[in-house]
C-alpha cells in the first residue's frame, strides 16, 4: 500500500493569540512551515507621510498613524480570546511545525525559505503587503482578509463597518493572493452573526474561527483532488480603507455597542 504525504502548507503571519490558535488547528492536517514576520510598521514615519500627502489641518488628527496601538482594547481581546484554548488546542505555537522568522516576507531568505519547502499551499494571514516575486511561488496562494469584500478591502475592515453601521457586512474572506491588496476571487467568505451584548473586542475571535475552519476545508480539498470553486467579483464596487484614525474607531466601537444593546431590548 502507498501512503500519500500530507499536503504542505506554509503560513505567513505574525506572533499573536489568534495567529497561534490558527496554526495549531492547521498542524494535525498538514506538513506546515509557518513564516512569522517579526517587524513592525514605523508609525511615526507613516503619520507625517500622511500629513504630507494631504496638506491639510485635518490630517493631524484623522490620521490612521496618530495612535499606534490600544492597550484597553487589546487587553479585552485577549481576555476573550483565551476561549480559543479551553479545549484541546495549545496556547504556545505547536511543536508539530517548522518556523522560520523574518522582519518582513519578503525577505529574500525567506523567499529561499519558502521555495526550498516547495509548499501546495500557501495562507497569508496577518502580515504586510506580499511582493510579486513571493506570489510568484509555484503553489496555490491565498489571503485571510477580516473584512467581507467587495465592500471592505484594506484594513481595519470590520471597525470600518461599524463606522458607516453597516452591521450586517462584518466578516471574512478567504481569497486567491495577487499583486493588489485583496482582490483576488473570493474562496470562502462568511458573516459574523452579530447578537445582543457582543462587543467590538469579540469580533476577532469569531472570524479567526471561520477563517481557521475554512482553511481546514481547503486543506482537505485540495488533499483529494475536490476542485476548489472561485468567484470573481466586480472591482469597481470595492471601498479601500487604510487603519481607522482615532476618532472615528472610538465613534465606529461606540455605535456598534449601541446597536447590540438594542438588540438586547429588542
Amino acid at each position: 500500500m502507498v501512503l500519500m504525504s500530507k499536503l504542505k502548507c506554509a503560513v505567513l503571519t505574525t506572533d499573536t493569540t489568534h495567529h497561534r490558535y490558527f496554526v495549531n488547528c492547521l498542524a494535525p492536517h498538514t506538513e506546515l512551515f509557518v513564516v512569522l514576520e517579526t517587524a513592525g510598521l514605523d508609525f511615526q514615519a507613516l503619520y507625517w507621510k500622511w500629513i504630507k500627502a494631504r496638506k491639510s489641518l485635518a490630517s493631524f488628527w484623522d490620521n490612521p498613524y496618530l495612535v499606534k496601538s490600544y492597550p484597553t482594547f487589546g487587553r479585552n481581546q485577549e481576555a476573550y480570546e483565551a476561549r480559543f484554548f479551553e479545549g484541546t488546542v495549545a496556547r504556545e505555537f505547536t511543536g508539530d511545525a517548522s518556523y522560520v522568522r523574518f522582519p518582513s516576507v519578503n525577505n529574500a531568505d525567506c523567499l529561499a525559505a519558502l521555495q526550498a519547502f516547495k509548499p501546495d499551499l500557501v495562507v497569508s494571514f496577518g502580515t504586510g503587503k506580499i511582493a510579486e516575486n513571493v506570489l510568484a511561488t509555484n503553489a496555490m496562494m491565498v489571503n485571510i482578509h477580516r473584512g467581507l469584500l467587495p465592500p471592505y478591502r484594506g484594513l481595519d475592515s470590520d471597525l470600518w463597518a461599524m463606522y458607516f453601521q453597516d452591521f450586517d457586512n462584518i466578516g471574512c474572506t478567504v481569497h486567491r493572493l495577487e499583486p493588489e491588496l485583496d482582490t483576488g476571487p473570493i474562496i470562502y467568505q462568511g458573516r459574523v452573526d452579530v447578537t445582543a451584548g457582543m462587543k467590538a473586542h469579540h469580533i476577532r475571535y469569531h472570524t479567526t474561527v471561520f477563517a481557521t475552519n475554512v482553511i481546514v476545508d481547503l486543506i482537505r480539498k485540495i488533499s483529494t483532488g475536490v476542485e476548489v470553486i472561485e468567484r470573481p467579483w466586480d472591482r469597481a464596487a470595492a471601498g479601500y480603507y487604510s487603519f481607522i484614525p482615532y476618532f472615528k474607531r472610538r465613534r465606529a466601537i461606540q455605535q456598534f455597542h449601541a446597536y447590540t444593546q438594542h438588540l438586547g431590548a429588542a
